[in-house]
């Protein structure tokens, strides 16, 4: 049998370290990276990677398998389930047989530090609230505007153009009336 694998974070040119990498922020979504052993620890030509899923949850334990090309460096578990506990091992293997399982890694409850929004905490709906309302009122200021734009000038009545018209004419009247009074 050929060495075992060697667990990886990041890529070989930076300094290492064994874990596994998160993936997505949707936390079910997790790749590992791995060392491949060195060539002369090969027994006959690298075949494939197995990869040993073991989930245990509440109410479900099972062990799963998925396989990779031997000469890939990384590979992305998908699916995870968040409320159990998973235990990865990578075995890696030749047309001589399979060599040794590497150390579990075991995931605990996959999480992914989100920042904290501008608002404040998490679950803090202060910026929606500040949203709406600004929203609201932007959208209650351009109805008014455009109503008073767009408004017809107000039609007068009959009885309101008679009254106009007498008050226009009135002084004159006044006017010829004294002008009358006067003459006699």
């Amino acid at each position: 049998p050929s060495k075992p694998l060697e667990m990886l974070c990041g890529n070989e040119n930076q300094k290492q370290k064994k874990c596994p990498v998160v993936k997505d922020e949707t936390e079910r979504n997790i790749t590992l990276f791995w060392k491949l052993p060195e060539k002369s620890s090969w027994n006959g030509l690298a075949t494939i990677i197995k990869i040993k899923i073991r989930f245990e949850g509440k109410d479900e334990n099972y062990t799963y398998y998925r396989n990779t090309s031997a000469t890939n460096i990384n590979y992305t578990l998908t699916g995870l389930k968040l409320d159990g506990r998973y235990k990865i091992q990578l075995i890696f293997c030749s047309n001589g047989g399979d060599g040794p399982s590497t150390t579990p890694i075991e995931l605990f409850k996959i999480k992914v530090p989100r920042p904290v929004p501008v608002g404040g905490e998490k679950d803090d709906p202060t910026v929606l609230i500040i949203i709406v309302v600004a929203a609201v009122v932007l959208i209650v200021v351009v109805v008014v505007f455009i109503y008073l734009l767009l408004r017809p000038k107000r039609k007068l009545t009959s009885r309101e153009t008679t009254t106009r018209k007498l008050k226009e004419r009135r002084p004159f009247a006044l006017l010829n009336s004294k002008q009358e009074s006067m003459e006699m």
